[in-house]
């Protein structure tokens, strides 16, 4: 505004108490209650605050790696966060605002095994079905439906890769 560089500097943190350093990787947002997040943070875990909009207070629901992130919004007590390498957690949240989510709530529902050997890659995606969201889509080298309870895979596509049908490392490149 003024064109001094002794101003006021003019730069708002939009992390809060997320740190200058974090990378969210996914956001996702209660369906009811916009109070109510769960974040995917590369090398900070998954914060979580059910008073978001009030408060830039987060506390960590899972530790590790953040990724990718899912709040059910048919079923909001169920919680999904993913640590790197294709590690897909459940958290059926008895409160519904997930502030009992935590390293011993999360329970592992989808890895490799669950998807034909298939590895995906450091931050492998995956969204709940918009169609139906007992089903999730997850992203390899190729698209895999699978339910919600890690049961039930469906190969929906091939290799992106190379076409063909073997096995993802996870260091494709496409």
């Amino acid at each position: 505004d003024t064109g001094s560089c002794s101003g006021t500097n003019q730069f708002d943190s939009l992390s809060q108490t997320l740190g200058s350093m974090t990378e969210l990787v996914s956001v996702s947002v209660h369906p009811t209650n916009a109070d109510i997040v769960l974040a995917g943070a590369q090398n900070n875990g998954s914060p979580r605050s059910s008073s978001a909009t009030k408060s830039s207070a987060f506390q960590n629901a899972l530790g590790g790696n953040g990724s990718f992130t899912a709040i059910n919004p048919t079923v909001p007590s169920e919680w999904f966060a993913s640590n790197p390498y294709l590690n897909i957690m459940k958290c059926e949240s008895v409160t519904g605002t997930g502030s009992d989510c935590d390293d011993n709530t999360f329970l592992p529902i989808v890895n490799s095994s669950d998807l034909g050997g298939d590895a995906g890659g450091y931050a492998t995606p995956f969204i709940l079905d918009p169609q139906n969201t007992g089903d999730m889509l997850v992203g390899t080298c190729r698209v895999w439906q699978i339910s919600t309870n890690g049961t039930a895979p469906l190969q929906l596509s091939n290799d992106f890769d190379t076409l063909g049908t073997g096995l993802c490392t996870g260091a494709e490149i496409n």
